[in-house]
């Protein structure tokens, strides 16, 4: 793992380079080809080193001693999208921190946005971190090709 640069932009941690591309390719390899799911295609992970290795990465940088609720390896598909939400309830009341390693980049669309205005385009091996229970935020249509990330649910 490559940790390089980390921004702010309002109450969303972003750390540019988190994971070298080469990481990134083996995770998008690691996902089945079958395409099942509402939104997209999850493999949980709960059990990969990535988990200890960004747990330790925030309580370095934040002091916040995170638990895991899920890690999800995710493929959005084309032409999905997630509406601005926030983790209060489908399952996901115990949700407070999130945080997404962007895979790939070989998609228009696909943003991660809040409900203040923010945006954020997805680099290859950037990782986000924010409040999910109070952050309302989403992801933009998917307009071609496939968005791959690993997702992070951290318990309240």
């Amino acid at each position: 793992m490559k940790w390089e640069m980390f921004l702010f932009v309002d109450n969303i941690n972003v750390y540019e380079n988190f994971l070298t591309p080469k990481g990134c390719k083996r995770y998008i390899s690691m996902m089945p080809n079958k395409k099942e799911g509402f939104l997209g295609t999850r493999l949980l992970i709960n059990d990969d080193p990535i988990v200890e290795g960004v747990k330790n990465f925030i309580k370095k940088r934040k002091g916040l001693n995170l638990k895991l609720g899920t890690a999800e390896l995710c493929i959005w598909h084309q032409n999905r999208e997630s509406e601005l939400h926030i983790h209060n309830e489908h399952g996901r009341q115990n949700t407070q921190y999130n945080s997404i390693i962007y895979l790939n980049k070989n998609f228009d669309g696909g943003e991660f946005y809040t409900g203040d205005g923010q945006t954020i385009e997805p680099e290859v091996g950037m990782l986000i971190h924010f409040d999910g229970s109070k952050i309302w935020h989403g992801i933009k249509k998917i307009l071609n090709h496939d968005r791959y990330s690993i997702i992070f649910f951290w318990k309240k």
